[in-house]
């Protein structure tokens, strides 16, 4: 048996023993909550190995963490490659930690496949999440789906609902939007110019940067009094340097058209490259144009289609314009004319003022959907009066061929190819030229004519060219000029335009400015009759055999 003096000992170092071990574990967990709180701090601080350290702790991983390493991935800063893949998973991540940012970023990127597999339903359903936790960037972007009809239905007033609310809690991506809706007259009683301008204005001075270029559209394609392209140009590169890559197919319209700084096709192409590849659809559908007509960049069809698709499958009206248009004339793909119809239908389906001019172009036509004449002028005639120039150049075509049932207006048609033309819509220019050459609602004068239908074509109006190829081919422009119009003729057979291939097959047949080649000329008839164009069918049996 232990003698008490010696128990009292044991039990003394016992406790000594005990204190000190507690004392050390005290000490490590300090230790421990110390290194935890720095960090904590250094991920404040923006730190993307801290960050990446506390979203990745096994027991509590830390949401806002995972937030905050997603926007260093999805932005490229913090020393971090921008990488919308990798961003991707830290915001989905940060969505099951209950960070409702996270979620309005990850129902962003599944609504529009950046970094994920694009899924519409799943975006509405996380987006909505994120808005009804009163998080406003998701009530923006579920805004954005219903306005546009994406996994959801097209609601555009629940829509506008939905950028007032964000807008009215200081989301200036709301105001942006709101401005969009206002300036487009969707989704609101009525259009409203002034009102958008000062949404775009309040939130661009909030360094929203959508509203920015919602500003330099305005600098650009608002009122005549109020435009001002090197406005314009400011404002879409500050957003075109930030993360709104959609200002960069802007900045290269300008580029392209040469307005308001020197014209630079290399330069626009480099910007649409930008805007495709980093905020899709924007840019594409303006790429693939280039592609196709081979200005600036060598011709691809096979790329001018991809591009045209991989828009209009982002649900950009445009590239669905320009998909209809090649399926319209068999320019890279199968000519197909109903699939064209259904593409212009999407778009005018999507207040696509292009699309609305191109469905009301067909049905007026008849050609892949029911002819039409009355639903189509009234498309063109809506169209037209929301100041969309290519839409006031079809009306003046109706009326001045008297396909609206009334006797040909040449006067009513002039004043609409020159409103058109004064727009900036070179196929109008043609028209005018066209008028101006035939004495048609004006005095005649072929020299006038053939200068302004010259500018028409050199600025990209394939109209215009063929109309000046046929003028030249006449005589109108001298001798010398003939082979000229019959090379323009020969050059937009081959890029798919029927009436071109019809004129130039004459020329062949007859060798008219070119050497006389009837072996050539059937070919080119025997191709456009099977592409059902009819008149070449009929021509081709009045060629002489062998």
């Amino acid at each position: 048996m232990i003698p008490p003096t010696r128990r009292r000992n044991l039990m003394l170092v016992a406790a000594v023993a005990l204190i000190a071990a507690g004392g050390a574990l005290l000490a490590h967990r300090y230790k421990k909550q110390q290194d935890h709180d720095a960090v904590v701090a250094a991920c404040e601080a923006n730190s993307a190995t801290a960050c990446s350290q506390l979203c990745n702790e096994p027991n509590h991983p830390s949401a806002t963490a995972c937030l905050k390493l997603g926007i260093m991935y999805a932005d490229g800063t913090q020393g971090v490659e921008q990488d919308a893949a990798k961003a991707v998973p830290f915001f989905s991540r940060a969505c099951e930690g209950q960070e409702l940012e996270g979620c309005a970023r990850f129902g962003r990127a599944l609504l529009n496949g950046a970094g994920i597999e694009r899924d519409e339903p799943k975006a509405v359903t996380v987006l909505q999440r994120a808005c009804e936790g009163h998080n406003q960037l998701g009530c923006v972007g579920l805004g954005f789906a219903k306005m546009r009809g994406r996994g959801t239905d097209k609601d555009p007033k629940g829509a506008v609902a939905l950028f007032q609310t964000a807008c009215d809690a200081g989301q200036q991506r709301g105001c942006a939007e709101l401005g969009v809706a206002y300036w487009n007259g969707v989704g609101v009683e009525k259009k409203d110019e002034a009102k958008a301008e000062q949404l775009f204005k309040t939130a661009c001075e909030a360094n929203e940067q959508r509203a920015c270029a919602g500003l330099g559209v305005l600098a650009m394609n608002g009122p005549k009094e109020k435009q001002d392209p090197k406005k314009a140009i400011e404002l879409f590169q500050k957003a075109c340097d930030s993360d709104t890559k959609d200002a960069c197919a802007f900045l290269g319209s300008l580029y392209v058209r040469g307005m308001g700084l020197e014209r630079d096709v290399p330069k626009a192409i480099e910007l649409f490259k930008i805007a495709c590849d980093k905020a899709p659809p924007a840019g594409c559908a303006e790429l693939g144009e280039l592609y196709a007509t081979g200005a600036g960049v060598e011709q691809n069809l096979d790329e001018a289609i991809r591009l045209f698709k991989k828009s209009c499958d982002n649900h950009l009206p445009e590239g669905c314009v320009a998909l209809g248009r090649a399926h319209l004339m068999g320019l890279g793909v199968e000519r197909n004319p109903k699939k064209a119809a259904e593409l212009f239908k999407i778009a005018c389906d999507d207040n696509s003022p292009a699309g609305c001019t191109q469905l009301g172009t067909v049905e007026v036509e008849g050609v892949g959907i029911e002819k039409n004449v009355a639903s189509g002028i009234k498309r063109l005639r809506e169209a037209c009066e929301q100041e969309h120039p290519p839409a006031c150049t079809g009306l003046a075509t109706v009326v001045e061929t008297g396909l609206d049932g009334d006797k040909p207006d040449y006067d009513r048609a002039l004043n609409l190819y020159r409103q058109a033309c004064a727009w900036g819509d070179p196929n109008a220019c043609a028209g005018e030229a066209a008028a101006m050459m035939d004495g048609r609602g004006t005095k005649r004068d072929v020299k006038g004519g053939l200068e302004k239908v010259e500018r028409a074509c050199q600025a990209g109006s394939a109209q215009g060219c063929s109309i000046l190829g046929t003028a030249l081919i006449m005589g109108l422009g001298g001798k010398s000029e003939i082979e000229r119009g019959a090379k323009m003729l020969g050059s937009l057979c081959q890029v798919g335009d029927p009436a071109s291939c019809l004129k130039y097959a004459a020329v062949l047949a007859e060798g008219r400015g070119v050497k006389k080649d009837i072996a050539t000329s059937r070919d080119i008839l025997d191709k456009t009759c099977a592409a059902g164009i009819r008149p070449a069918c009929e021509m081709v049996k009045r060629l002489p055999k062998g």
